[in-house]
């Protein structure tokens, strides 16, 4: 095989649904938006619990948004998710972006923010 070829894998529905899940477990609303937008097929899909699901990630997503307009980036990602924990050892995620989760954890524990309960 050459350098230059491409092998191209489909991914099934149900597996990239189970991406925007984990997305979703790990607060990663960076990484739910990207999804919503790199695959579009699964919202043309007939599979009506597929699109129920789609449509629950959506108002997450959104919900999500506007809490990161007000925390910052990353606000809502789950510090104590082992993922999260391997990616900020390594470093793979922004600084910042854990800041902002740890800001946000705080306004949630200290009662000032309820949304953490609720996304």
């Amino acid at each position: 095989m050459a350098g230059n070829d491409t092998t191209v894998v489909e991914i099934s529905e149900g597996d990239f649904l189970s991406s925007m899940q984990l997305a979703e477990a790990l607060g990663d609303m960076h990484s739910l938006a990207g999804m919503f937008g790199g695959y579009r097929r699964l919202s043309r899909s007939s599979n009506p619990a597929v699109q129920t699901e789609l449509a629950r990630l959506r108002a997450v997503l959104e919900a999500g948004q506007k809490i990161e307009e007000q925390y910052g980036v990353g606000s809502l990602l789950k510090l104590s998710h082992p993922v999260t924990i391997k990616f900020a050892a390594l470093r793979a995620i922004d600084p910042g972006a854990l800041a902002n989760a740890e800001r946000y954890l705080q306004a949630c524990l200290k009662g000032r923010d309820q949304n953490l309960l609720g996304v």
